[in-house]
């Protein structure tokens, strides 16, 4: 790639975006996550960049669905669910969809099936956050099952776009992934 070239690609009257960019210079180059707007889905490096949590910790843990890592959550609050979540940039309309997906399995050491939700947020320029909710319930058996969803458009303009995985169990989430129809930021 050069500055020059991109910079070509993408103004008028190309328009491209990052997606067809990447692929003009790398024509022969087979992308895992290409259109994932999830940074670091199945925890293959060490740091967790992008990744939050919320009343819960969050583990770097050996052993996937899809390869060698994979996320474990483990609340730490009681009666609040830990949260597992990841804002990324979106210039999004009110009619954007948006497609989520991940493997996730219940640890053993809980009492019970986990229930998991898979939430997808608009988050409009004020920060106000609008989205919907899909409930997963999990066996407690510690095998890995992939769920996706694929929740109505927002009908909001916003600014930025949420996944994030919640249960009050402790479970693991590996293969995330989040898109859009136009491919990524």
């Amino acid at each position: 790639m050069s500055q020059w070239g991109t910079q070509t690609c993408a103004t008028p009257p190309e328009q491209l975006v990052w997606l067809d960019i990447v692929t003009t210079f790398y024509a022969d180059t087979t992308w895992k996550y290409l259109h994932n707007f999830v940074m670091n889905p199945e925890a293959s490096s060490d740091p967790t960049y992008m990744w939050a949590t919320l009343y819960g910790t969050l583990a770097r843990t050996e052993g996937g669905y899809n390869g060698a890592w994979s996320w474990t959550v483990t609340a730490t609050t009681p009666d609040r669910s830990a949260t597992l979540r990841q804002d990324r940039k979106w210039n999004g309309t009110p009619t954007t969809t948006y497609h989520a997906e991940t493997a996730l399995r219940c640890l053993t050491s809980n009492e019970g099936a986990c229930k998991i939700d898979m939430k997808v947020f608009a988050i409009t320029s004020g920060g106000d956050l609008y989205g919907q909710t899909r409930t997963i319930t999990v066996p407690n058996d510690g095998v890995w099952r992939f769920y996706n969803y694929n929740p109505p458009p927002a009908g909001v303009t916003h600014v930025k776009v949420r996944l994030s995985l919640a249960s009050k169990q402790s479970f693991g989430a590996d293969s995330i992934y989040l898109d859009s129809p136009y491919g990524g930021p």
